[in-house]
């Protein structure tokens, strides 16, 4: 009705002012809702720009594993805010650093720690087995210590790879390669050995005459144990050579020796001056320092001469597989050599091992003199032991 009084001009008019602000207002939400859009689009942008310079980052440091270090963290996204707190910090601190001090500093502290105390768990072991005399636990627990370094250092440091790899390795190949695939490996690992000779076989020739850790220890019981001379006496008594762990880590050097004159001499002068060195000290802290306390009348030798042979064969066979990638002809002349080592030693067995373990009576009688200076000799069907102390 009130549109009555309105030309048609004016009704139009109101009509387009009408829908011509609808169409306003709808326009001005529209550019709302793309603001919002283009402020998400935007913040997408900008965390796929820091994850992207996070992943080149990652992948400078370490080109190899950066496709890994992504499938480790699949979406940074969704991660917790602690979690994208914590993740600058791996810029800050390189994970190469963490994991070379793991691997190669925490490792070698925990075999050394190991190795200090595997001597007692073998000495444990041979006292179950019911061994009691001292001479014949060190023996059967020198044997035990050998197998350990022979597996442990020395074909474990040829052999790369783990335990697990190794093992698949040799059951998934003929018998007959074994040595060959040994021996490809044995030049490889010249340095190292020359490595381990000098730091683990010099220094401890260094530290076995410093003997830093007894006399760290005679203080701290001096100072706070000790009451009277007596126990000071006690205090100050170095006890006798551990050869439960220095023959075995002997013979592992005879057997670098061996396996390495033919392969690589220059490992050579190394050994002999480990030898040198060992035989001046040793002869001095045994003569003047250690205070044994049996005497096994050298039931010692036959072992040890025992694991000197081992490791003679052992560097024949390793030879011979290293000959063997190089021609048949060469591989199959060596085949006789350790076939007459086995010989040699059977024959020293039989002609030389009964001069160790059986003693004439003049022998007794001379020995069991000791008994007043100390040492306790036992005679038990013509072998003389050391009685249990």
């Amino acid at each position: 009705m009130g549109d009555q009084g309105r030309c048609p001009s004016q009704t139009f008019g109101i009509r387009v002012k009408h829908h011509g602000g609808t169409r306003v207002h709808k326009l001005e939400h529209r550019l709302v809702e793309n603001s919002t859009e283009v402020r998400k689009i935007k913040d997408d942008a900008r965390e796929l720009r820091r994850l992207m310079e996070l992943y080149f980052s990652n992948k400078e440091r370490n080109p190899e594993g950066a496709t890994t270090t992504n499938k480790r963290r699949p979406d940074w996204t969704e991660s917790s805010a602690e979690q994208q707190v914590v993740a600058p910090v791996a810029v800050v601190v390189p994970k190469e650093v963490v994991k070379s001090f793991i691997q190669g500093f925490l490792s070698g502290i925990a075999l050394k720690i190991f190795l200090l105390v595997l001597p007692n768990i073998l000495m444990t072991m041979s006292k179950i087995e019911g061994h009691t005399s001292l001479s014949s636990l060190e023996r059967r627990s020198a044997g035990k210590y050998h197998l350990f370094v022979l597996v442990n250092i020395f074909l474990g440091s040829v052999i790369t790879g783990t335990a697990f790899q190794q093992l698949y390795q040799f059951i998934n190949q003929p018998p007959h390669e074994i040595p060959k695939t040994v021996g490809v490996t044995i030049p490889m690992k010249a340095t190292f050995f020359i490595t381990y000779v000098m730091v683990d076989g010099w220094a401890g020739i260094a530290a076995e005459i410093l003997r830093l850790f007894p006399l760290i220890v005679f203080h701290l019981k001096n100072t706070f144990l000790v009451k009277t001379d007596e126990e000071r006496e006690e205090a100050m008594d170095a006890g006798s050579i551990d050869f439960a762990s220095f023959e075995p880590q002997i013979q592992l050097y005879f057997l670098l020796g061996f396996v390495y004159s033919v392969v690589t001499p220059v490992i050579l002068p190394f050994i002999v001056i480990f030898f040198a060195l060992s035989y001046v000290v040793f002869r001095h802290q045994i003569i003047n320092v250690y205070d044994q306390k049996y005497e096994s009348g050298a039931a010692f030798w036959p072992d040890v001469h025992r694991r000197l042979v081992i490791g003679l064969i052992i560097s024949q066979l390793l030879l011979i597989g290293l000959m063997g990638t190089k021609g048949a002809g060469l591989a199959s002349l060596l085949i006789p050599v350790p076939v007459l080592t086995i010989g040699f030693h059977r024959f020293c067995k039989v002609r030389f091992e009964s001069a160790f373990v059986k003693f004439p009576l003049q022998v007794r009688s001379s020995c069991l003199s000791s008994h007043a200076g100390g040492m306790v000799l036992n005679f038990n069907g013509g072998k003389i032991e050391d009685d249990q102390s």
